[in-house]
C-alpha cells in the first residue's frame, strides 16, 4: 500500500502500479503520440549531423554509421504515423485528427531530409573495404 501524504487533514495516496494499469490509450493515440515523438527525435538526429557536418566540420558524425537503422526506424514511424490518420478519420475529434496530420508531416519531411542529407554527404562517408585473398 502507498503511503499518504496529509493536506488539509485528508489523506493523498499515489500507486504508481494502480495508475499505470488504469490508463487506457486508444490506437489512434498511441500510434500518432508514438510516431510524432520518433519523428521529432530523428528530426533532432538530423539538426546534430548537419551541425556536425556544416558547422563544426567534424566528418565522423555520432549517427553516420547507423544510417541503415535510422531509415528503418522512420519508416516504421511513418507506417504507425499513416496508420494514426487512418484510425483518426473513424473518430471525430479533431485534435486527434490534426496530430495525426502533423505527425505523417514530420514524419514525411524527416525522412525525405534524411534521404537528400545522406546524398550529399556520401563523399565525406569514410568507407573502408577489405578484399580476401583468393
Amino acid at each position: 500500500m502507498a503511503k499518504g501524504i496529509y493536506i488539509f487533514k485528508k489523506r493523498i495516496t499515489f500507486d504508481p502500479v494502480a495508475w499505470l494499469c488504469s490508463l487506457s490509450v486508444t490506437k489512434r493515440g498511441l500510434y500518432t503520440y508514438l510516431s510524432l515523438i520518433i519523428g521529432i527525435l530523428q528530426l533532432f538526429l538530423l539538426a546534430t549531423d548537419a551541425i556536425f557536418y556544416l558547422v563544426i566540420l567534424d566528418i565522423n558524425c555520432p549517427s553516420q554509421n547507423h544510417t541503415g537503422a535510422l531509415l528503418m526506424i522512420q519508416v516504421i514511424s511513418f507506417y504507425w504515423s499513416v496508420m494514426a490518420l487512418v484510425y483518426s478519420f473513424e473518430d471525430e475529434h479533431l485534435k486527434i485528427f490534426l496530430y495525426a496530420l502533423l505527425s505523417v508531416v514530420v514524419n514525411f519531411v524527416t525522412y525525405i531530409s534524411r534521404f537528400c542529407f545522406e546524398v550529399q554527404m556520401i563523399g565525406y562517408r569514410v568507407e573502408e573495404f577489405t578484399i580476401l585473398p583468393q
